[in-house]
């Protein structure tokens, strides 16, 4: 079964940038914009940049979307369900904080499930190393986009199956808070970017050119199993990283002169942004060498 494991990273420079206080308020807009595409990449892109920076209002959030490269995303249902030991998973209803967080990012808990409904996700499950398919069709007959199995331990552990593949990870419980937002981040990329894949999401911006994209290719192509390009807006280029069962963007990057960009807070409040560090999967870097090569 195609699994991959969410390795929290640069998680204390991130808490830096958020605890700082430098952070302008988001304007009222911002968080609309959020549950509309799902994902906070869309805050990278050059035309919500400029809508942050404009003193007048977008006047229509959903041109702002696609003007970004954007689908609007439909948000997502979920199972939610708690696992201990060996026992069988049961379904468990969100508390009221819990809630609150989930209905801030598009995500609904189905709660009319069964026993069978259960027994029948466990089975497909089991079977999912070798076939896939059984699991896909059981989530499609009973129109759920995803299933998060947590455990009871601390730290908690958890897995968010989808059909295609399984994500896992754990967070202490008493950061709990942050796992829709992790969830909703990880199923928006998706939604956002179906050529992702099992893969994190890189962005390459200072790129003026053919030559100075090929060279950019090869390098992550040093640091990535392999490397998919995604799309290109302007002088952004946006790939595939593929590493293995870790799906988090690569860290370090030797002597290649691509140097990361801390992610910008465009006002977003801690738990949005947390989110989307602890999911581990979206990396911003600059290219640097582009007159030198050339």
């Amino acid at each position: 079964m195609p699994l991959l494991t969410l390795r929290p990273s640069r998680l204390y420079a991130m808490w830096l940038l958020v605890a700082a206080g430098a952070q302008a308020a988001s304007p009222p807009w911002a968080e609309d914009l959020l549950g509309m595409t799902g994902t906070v990449t869309v805050f990278d892109t050059p035309a919500v940049k400029a809508a942050l920076a404009s003193s007048e209002p977008p006047r229509n959030l959903e041109q702002l979307a696609l003007a970004a490269g954007y689908r609007l995303w439909p948000g997502a249902r979920l199972w939610l369900l708690e696992t201990a030991a060996e026992q069988k998973p049961v379904a468990v209803k969100p508390d009221a904080s819990l809630r609150q967080e989930l209905d801030r990012r598009g995500l609904m808990v189905e709660q009319a499930l069964t026993d069978n409904d259960i027994a029948a996700f466990q089975a497909s499950l089991r079977t999912a190393a070798t076939d896939r398919k059984p699991l896909m069709q059981l989530l499609s007959k009973l129109r759920i986009d995803g299933v998060v199995l947590m455990s009871r331990s601390n730290p908690m552990r958890w897995q968010l199956v989808l059909p295609d593949f399984t994500l896992t990870g754990s967070l202490d419980s008493s950061g709990r808070l942050y796992l829709p937002h992790i969830w909703a981040e990880n199923m928006a990329l998706q939604w956002q970017w179906p050529g992702l894949k099992q893969s994190a999401l890189v962005e390459v911006q200072g790129i003026d050119g053919f030559a100075t994209f090929k060279l950019a290719e090869t390098a992550l192509g040093t640091v990535c199993q392999s490397v998919r390009l995604l799309r290109i807006q302007g002088e952004a280029v946006s790939f595939a990283c593929h590493s293995g069962s870790a799906a988090t963007v690569p860290e370090k990057t030797g002597n290649l002169p691509l140097v990361m960009q801390p992610f910008a807070d465009h006002g977003l409040d801690e738990m949005i942004l947390m989110g989307r560090q602890l999911s581990g999967r979206t990396g911003l870097y600059r290219w640097q060498a582009a007159s030198a090569g050339q």
